[in-house]
């Protein structure tokens, strides 16, 4: 196509989106050089005139150019033969003025621009320079620097007595400590030294009353007669007093055992730790135990009888063996 041939222009109105072939003249600002020089995505002013009314009404509105030709048949035989292809308008904004003025204006807000630049470093550079020398003026002042060098060096020495002081009390602190831990060690192991002392006597003692009961139990399996020193008490079922019934009967061994009689033995310890108690009750009770055990005890009476204190509420428990109960009795 030849320069400068393009006419007649095919366009979307974009406010109703009606399509209309325009002449090239009546879209502002727009002088294409070939049928190709138009962009699709761009929005134009078109002024579109309503030549089959009679009053020949006309206003200007934003379109997008989609074709170009020389005439408007042309465009008609493309559009008929061919599908148009609508891109997304990016841009809807229109520029009322021409690439001259555009270009000029653009010149001239770059030049503006670059003055408002160049002004603001020189007044940035002025102030600087004034600062500076405010700066300079108060620090070769004496008012300026003594009070703040006194003010340091005072601080710094604040700073350092407050930390030497903390140091040495928390040195002081920590040997108190030492010297505490020291002692409760020294105590501790003193502790266990006594311990262990009063263990070892005490065993000292066990083994030499074990020895003094051995040796009066072989005294005993010689065929020794011995009297007992203490009377035999017994609990009476009614008053619940011991009676003193001290017997004049002796006691023989026979291979390490007793017999109180009625032929009942318990061994000789037994008898040694009964004989060793000071009062007749005691005599009696590890008898008792000795003979029937702490188990069977617990669960019998002497006589078979409930107690009165518990006559309702309890049932009456199984009585002692008569012949082990006047062993006892002697």
């Amino acid at each position: 196509m030849a320069p400068n041939s393009v006419k007649y222009a095919y366009v979307k109105f974009l406010k109703d989106q009606e399509r209309d072939y325009v002449p090239v003249e009546s879209i502002s600002n727009f002088k294409p050089k070939h049928s190709n020089d138009f962009d699709s995505k761009k929005a134009y002013m078109v002024t579109w005139r309503d030549l089959e009314s009679d009053n020949a009404e006309e206003g200007e509105y934003k379109a997008q150019i989609l074709m170009l030709g020389a005439s408007e048949e042309e465009l008609e035989k493309k559009v008929s033969s061919t599908r148009v292809r609508v891109p997304k308008i990016l841009d809807t904004s229109v520029e009322f003025s021409s690439d001259d003025e555009i270009a000029s204006e653009r010149t001239a807000v770059a030049k503006e621009r670059k003055e408002k630049k160049v002004q603001q470093s020189s007044l940035s550079r002025s102030l600087g320079g004034i600062l500076a020398e405010k700066v300079a003026k108060k620090k070769s002042s004496p008012l300026f620097q003594n009070p703040s060098s006194n003010f340091s060096e005072t601080s710094a020495t604040a700073c350092t007595c407050g930390t030497l002081a903390k140091y040495d009390a928390a040195k002081k602190r920590y040997r108190e400590a030492e010297a505490e831990n020291l002692q409760l060690k020294s105590s501790l192991k003193k502790l266990k030294e006594d311990e262990a002392t009063y263990l070892h006597l005490n065993r000292e003692l066990q083994s030499q009353l074990l020895e003094q009961l051995k040796g009066k139990a072989s005294l005993k399996s010689k065929g020794e007669m011995k009297q007992p020193s203490h009377s035999v008490s017994v609990i009476d079922s009614d008053s619940e007093v011991l009676e003193d019934k001290r017997s004049s009967m002796k006691y023989a061994t026979e291979d390490g055992k007793v017999c109180i009689g009625k032929d009942i033995y318990i061994s000789e310890l037994q008898w040694d730790l009964a004989e060793a108690q000071k009062t007749n009750s005691l005599f009696v009770k590890n008898l008792a135990v000795s003979v029937w055990g702490t188990a069977v005890l617990k669960n019998r009476s002497v006589e078979g009888r409930v107690c009165p204190r518990f006559k309702d509420q309890r049932e009456a428990r199984s009585p002692l063996s008569p012949n082990k109960l006047n062993a006892i009795k002697g």
